[in-house]
């Protein structure tokens, strides 16, 4: 993350492009605010891929199921995994619409 903004400013970190001059501190705080933003946009994942997690496992009785379920591409997620479908919430809102139909119809097919 913080290497790719260096590298987009020739190489040079934000401390060195603020000195240079008011327009490399332009650069500098526009380079800074995209590595915020790159690492809130992934906490704000993992936060989401854990209410996923925590909720699968409630769900599902058996944690292996849970886990296999969690990891496995979904056709329902257009071929996707759920934990990959954690961006933000209305990809993960899908998600939880789509284990709610799993766990159902698992529990329709016990009962037969």
């Amino acid at each position: 993350m913080a290497d790719d903004a260096t590298a987009r400013q020739g190489g040079r970190i934000p401390s060195e492009l603020a000195a240079e001059s008011a327009e490399g501190n332009r650069k500098a705080q526009t380079a800074l605010s995209q590595v915020r933003e790159v690492r809130e946009a992934e906490e704000h994942r993992k936060a989401n891929v854990q209410r996923l997690e925590d909720e699968a496992y409630r769900r599902i009785s058996k944690q292996e199921v849970a886990q296999l379920w969690l990891n496995s591409s979904n056709k329902d997620l257009g071929g996707l995994k759920p934990v990959e479908c954690c961006k933000d919430e209305k990809p993960l809102k899908r998600v939880m619409e789509v284990l709610n139909a799993f766990v159902d119809s698992e529990q329709k097919r016990r009962r037969r």
